[in-house]
């Protein structure tokens, strides 16, 4: 659980800034006469005794909800936006013009809560030609050898029902091409998705460079492709696993997404979990186990 908390430290620090952002916005005034007069260092130590507690206790609500109630965990970030924006955009308004025009609030309230969704995980963005490139890299370390290992992580490396993702349904190599495996993923209810692999570079059972592209249009193709490097070192207690993912582009709202969640990170804890037959609580268990129940 600790490590699944830890994943989301970036949801929660996002969410906590902001909300703490929006209490000052409210508070501003306030807190400016505290900081005025004889008594300023007063009042400024308790403006930060003040925001401290806030935030802790701020920061472990949204601690519990990213980690207890995960299916919900992208309100955390919608939230701590929504009303920084809503107190915010409010501070543009002429002085009395709302008071006088009270709907004026509703307006900005719904402006607000159905706008931010669609900008930051919804297709708006998608419109612009606004692509992200993003290198990402993790490790663990796993009581395994490197040649088992090997075969698990390396496509084509193994058999099928060895390979890290248990939703792998079926992964062939191309005629003469014998670098070259075409794999097909289960996603639940009857649904695949058709990925490529490559492989670039090997130094068996050490380090593999392999590219990966899914079978979508041309037009999508850049956001559902990338080159990973696996390196096996061993250790004292096992081997230490080293993934590094580089896309070869992302949109603007699967970057945010994978940066939140540190989806490799996660990825490397649910391998970490299947390797010292722990309980899994991460996301990608969480998936996985999702798509176990539907096929």
């Amino acid at each position: 659980m600790f490590r699944a908390l830890f994943r989301q430290r970036r949801r929660v620090l996002f969410a906590t800034f902001f909300f703490l952002l929006t209490i000052y916005l409210v508070l501003e005034p306030q807190i400016q006469a505290a900081w005025q007069g004889q008594d300023w260092l007063k009042g400024a130590g308790f403006t930060v005794f003040f925001f401290s507690l806030s935030g802790i206790c701020i920061g472990t609500g949204l601690a519990i909800l990213c980690v207890i109630f995960r299916a919900i965990r992208l309100n955390a970030e919608f939230m701590a936006l929504a009303v920084f924006l809503y107190q915010f955009s409010l501070r543009f308004l002429p002085a009395g013009f709302a008071s006088e025009n009270p709907l004026i609030y509703l307006l900005v309230f719904f402006l607000v809560i159905f706008g931010l969704p669609q900008l930051l995980y919804g297709p708006v963005l998608d419109r612009f030609p606004i692509r992200l490139l993003s290198s990402r890299k993790r490790s663990f370390v796993s009581p395994k050898s490197t040649q088992d290992l090997w075969a698990e992580l390396v496509p084509g490396a193994g058999e099928p029902s060895q390979y890290w993702e248990p939703n792998l349904a079926q992964m062939t190599p191309v005629e003469g091409q014998p670098q070259h495996f075409k794999a097909r993923f289960a996603c639940g209810g009857g649904m695949f998705t058709h990925r490529n692999f490559t492989i670039l570079a090997t130094t068996a059972p050490q380090h593999c460079r392999y590219r990966y592209a899914d079978e979508v249009s041309a037009r999508n193709q850049a956001q559902n492709a990338g080159t990973v490097d696996i390196t096996l070192t061993p250790v004292k207690n096992g081997t230490r696993v080293t993934f590094e993912d580089r896309p070869d582009a992302q949109l603007p709202r699967v970057a945010l997404y994978n940066w939140l969640d540190d989806s490799l990170g996660d990825e490397m804890d649910h391998l970490r979990a299947r390797h010292q037959n722990r309980w899994d609580w991460t996301l990608t268990g969480r998936h996985q186990r999702q798509i176990a129940r539907l096929s």
